[in-house]
């Protein structure tokens, strides 16, 4: 009788588990996505800001606008610009990275170092219709990449992605 206890307790205890572990599995699938800017770079000549976006989710994201706002290192002398609801009607497919240039020539030809701008991307999920935003800061530094492009002053987020890549397929492996 205690046999037939411990291995009755034993095989509901497995199937519980393996129940949670599964629940765990589709919560997953059906977490919202989220854009993330992975790198951004300016170009002085066009005077664009290039962005490459990461869609880590298993859903597609519909990126409906951008925001642009300049704030200039000098404040006190010059005035912020701000630039709303630019459409963008950019479809990002799950597990897809696009990269896409911001026009400024036409809000600001002079860009110089130190100045901020702050990109708001907003987006919309295909399971929902309210709409959401995400926040990328660039501020213009004196580092230029190997096509002569400026580098962000700011921390990009390109370092975190490529540790949760390298973790993520080291998890795979095992």
């Amino acid at each position: 009788m205690v046999f037939v206890g411990l291995f009755a307790g034993f095989y509901f205890g497995i199937y519980r588990t393996s129940v949670a572990l599964t629940a765990c599995e589709l919560s997953k699938t059906i977490i919202a996505p989220s854009p993330v800017i992975t790198k951004s770079l300016y170009n002085e000549k066009t005077h664009q800001l290039q962005l490459t976006v990461k869609n880590y989710g298993t859903m597609p994201i519909l990126l409906i606008d951008k925001t642009l706002v300049l704030k200039p290192n000098n404040a006190n002398k010059q005035v912020s610009l701000i630039m709303t609801s630019i459409p963008l009607g950019l479809n990002i497919p799950a597990d897809w990275e696009v990269t896409f240039n911001l026009d400024l020539w036409k809000v600001w030809t002079g860009f110089m170092m130190g100045d901020v701008l702050e990109t708001t991307l907003t987006y919309k999920l295909p399971v929902s219709n309210d709409i959401y935003a995400v926040v990328h800061l660039f501020k213009k530094s004196n580092k230029k990449n190997n096509d002569n492009l400026i580098e962000n002053q700011f921390w990009d987020n390109q370092v975190k992605v490529d540790t949760y890549s390298k973790s993520k397929n080291s998890h795979a492996k095992k």
